[in-house]
């Protein structure tokens, strides 16, 4: 029997990016586009605005409802990169010391976070049909 293999040539160059191989500004608007042609950021966005609709409350109170959830969604990524211009050296431990935890407990968050938005998607889908 004859086996047949593919390898491609070392000296072949990458056509991933490193992080170190993009700007940090181009890599902010790199960010910004994702963002923009995201359909999960889509979905929250325009279920939050509806969920806003649906409250009842005045123009004026829905955008700064709107402009609260913004910045509690923001507040995470804000935070951490606050961090590393505060403290560089010291905030490489302790994002290290998370990324281990994280690595560790994957299964567990993913369980937990799945839980929690399965049950809400599923009492929200059964509010819509009038089960509940």
């Amino acid at each position: 029997m004859r086996s047949c293999s593919t390898q491609l040539p070392s000296s072949r160059p990458s056509r991933t990016k490193t992080p170190t191989s993009i700007s940090a500004p181009r890599a902010f608007l790199v960010g910004i586009g994702l963002v923009l042609i995201s359909a999960k950021f889509w979905v929250f966005s325009l279920g939050v605005v509806g969920a806003i609709r649906e409250a009842g409350i005045t123009v004026q109170a829905g955008v700064l409802t709107y402009a609260v959830y913004v910045a509690f969604a923001a507040a995470i990524p804000f935070t951490l990169i606050a961090i590393k211009v505060i403290a560089p050296e010291s905030s490489a431990v302790l994002f290290e010391s998370w990324e281990q935890w994280l690595q560790r407990n994957r299964g567990r968050v993913v369980v937990g976070f799945s839980l929690v938005f399965g049950t809400w998607f599923l009492l929200t889908g059964l509010s819509g049909l009038g089960v509940i």
